[in-house]
């Protein structure tokens, strides 16, 4: 038995220490010290992070030699489609997936359609300095129609390693009817240069993501419909009298982008155009300027955006407005569309706005004195009218009175197109007027397409 030193308590056997006083016991065997806390090396981990900024480094250096341009290009290429005897139309289909397009319809000596493709700036590792851009051109002849295909397409493996401006010039001899379809991925495509007659059995130019601007004039005669479009960008079309032979549909559409259409026509057209000019989100612009016997009626629709309307001898307001003499022998019948976005219309008819009535009143008289030959001695002096548009305070319906030596002609129509006009016609003779006794007609009857029609007809003496 064991007991402390210290205090003298009485020890366990095993005991290393006192349980009173907590005195070492003599010769118990010191606990072993702790084992120091192994630190771990932070070694390990620089090896992949040294991989990783070695990848990084490679990588950048990659791009900068792969992608970055360096090499020059210079590159032209012209095909063509020689004249053939006896081809009377010209189909054409071309596309190209990043490119400006010009169209150009010009005399070409001994050619009928020729496509020149300019490449210029800068291209990287993997491009090609002498042939950066492929292209395609075939044409064949069944009948005597040509047709001819054409594409042009980067040969670039790597998108981002180039700084190429590519142009094509498609040039059309109009010396056949022609079928034009030109389409881009991504590019403009303009056609503002025609300096030759050409008739266009149809046109149709589209773009996915970039703007198309088109100009026809008077040297163009439209046989078929015109569709100019793109999905992202602007549209803008210029009409400046063209001709037609016969009804025609001018479709203008952008998706994300303006849609702009300036048209003049002061010549007598050969049927009637109907224009759509639609986008889903941005502005659509009209600016229509007519006459000689030209008419307009133009509807407009926004769901989210205002209509403005400048208008001069139009009737209506904002939508739909129709020119003073509309219907006409041809006729622009407009409409314009957008969801998102305003529309915006300037309308002038240079025709005098009582013009269709002045026309109705004519056509009146030359009616009465060709059936009543009696009303003639009162017909002697009728170019000194006198008169015009009456206020009525009614919506949607106009009232014309003219006089002129003892007539009072009275016209009535509804404001809708192709209306029907009532006319009277009365006549008053008294010895003031260079009659000796007095005279009494009164015409009744309507006008409508140009023709006249009598109701009544009263002469009393």
């Amino acid at each position: 038995m064991s007991y402390c030193r210290k205090c003298g308590a009485k020890l366990d056997e095993e005991a290393r220490f006192c349980r009173v006083c907590g005195t070492p016991v003599a010769g118990a065997a010191a606990a072993p010290p702790s084992a120091p806390m192994e630190r771990r090396s932070g070694r390990p981990f620089l090896l992949p992070a040294a991989i990783l900024v070695g990848i990084l480094v490679a990588a950048f250096f990659f791009a900068v030699v792969a992608f970055v341009p360096f090499q020059t290009v210079n590159f032209t290429q012209s095909n063509s489609a020689p004249a053939v005897s006896g081809v009377n139309a010209v189909n054409l289909n071309f596309d190209a997936d990043v490119a400006n397009v010009n169209v150009i319809l010009r005399s070409l000596p001994d050619q009928l359609v020729v496509v020149d493709i300019s490449a210029k700036g800068s291209t990287g590792l993997f491009g090609s300095a002498t042939n950066p851009v492929q292209v395609t051109f075939s044409n064949q002849t069944a009948g005597k129609t040509l047709t001819v295909t054409s594409k042009v397409s980067r040969q670039e493996m790597w998108p981002m390693s180039y700084n190429l401006n590519v142009v094509c010039n498609v040039y059309v001899d109009p010396v056949a009817v022609l079928n034009l379809t030109v389409r881009t991925s991504v590019g403009e495509i303009t056609m503002n240069s025609i300096d030759a007659p050409a008739v266009l059995q149809a046109l149709n130019l589209h773009t996915t993501t970039g703007s198309v601007r088109a100009t026809v004039t008077d040297l163009v005669v439209f046989a078929g419909d015109v569709s100019v479009s793109t999905t992202t960008g602007n549209v803008q079309f210029t009409w400046n009298n063209a001709h037609v032979s016969g009804d025609i549909l001018v479709n203008l559409r952008s998706t994300t982008g303006s849609v702009t259409a300036d048209v003049t026509q002061n010549r007598l057209l050969a049927g009637n155009v109907s224009l759509d000019a639609t986008t889903t989100t941005g502005a659509v612009n009209l600016g229509i300027d007519i006459d000689d016997n030209v008419g307009a009626e133009v509807t407009s629709h926004a769901t989210f955006g205002g209509i403005t309307v400048d208008a001069q001898n139009f009737n209506g307001n904002k939508s739909p407005i129709y020119s003073s003499n509309y219907p006409a022998v041809s006729n622009f019948r407009v409409n314009l569309g957008t969801t998102t976005g305003g529309i915006h219309v300037t309308a002038v008819s240079q025709t005098p706005e009582s013009s269709v009535q002045e026309q109705v009143r004519d056509a009146t008289m030359t009616y009465i004195r060709a059936n009543h030959p009696e009303t003639a001695q009162f017909m002697n002096n009728l170019s000194a009218w006198t008169g015009g548009r009456e206020d009525t305070g009614l919506l949607g319906a106009e009232t014309y009175i003219y006089n002129s030596t003892g007539w009072t002609v009275t016209i009535k129509y509804p404001v809708i197109p192709n209306p029907v006009y009532t006319i009277t016609a009365d006549y008053s003779a008294t010895s003031t007027q260079g009659a000796s006794i007095p005279y009494r007609v009164i015409w009744e009857g309507t006008w409508e397409n140009g023709s006249v029609t009598e109701t009544s007809y009263t002469f009393a003496q």
